[in-house]
């Protein structure tokens, strides 16, 4: 995570927000993942109160049906990566750095 307080001229490095808490899984039966988190959105509520991280998940010891659109938030006063909290079964509960987490739009088919 950058955070800029100079409309973008220059950036501070807060450290890394999200990793995967899942071990890699080279002979993952799809053939393209061994296990990442990809397609990554950072959105601010209408609130202004956290941003929230949405991102695809392509690992884990689940199937391919526990795969797909995940979350996390931040709430913007508070720094990273310690207050990153992963959604997990209905609550804001896990870390955002090694956490498990749970599907909040989970794919209907393979």
């Amino acid at each position: 995570m950058l955070v800029s307080t100079e409309g973008g001229a220059n950036f501070t490095d807060l450290g890394i927000v999200l990793s995967t808490g899942d071990p890699l899984n080279c002979d993952a039966e799809n053939g393209f993942f061994a296990g990442v988190n990809g397609d990554f959105y950072v959105i601010l509520d209408r609130e202004r109160r956290f941003f929230y991280f949405l991102f695809d998940n392509y690992s884990g010891r689940a199937n391919v049906r526990a795969w797909r659109w995940r979350a996390c938030r931040l709430r913007i006063a508070r720094s990273p990566p310690a207050f990153v909290s992963r959604y997990y079964v209905g609550a804001w509960t896990e870390p955002g750095i090694g956490g498990i987490v749970s599907p909040i739009f989970p794919v209907a088919v393979s």
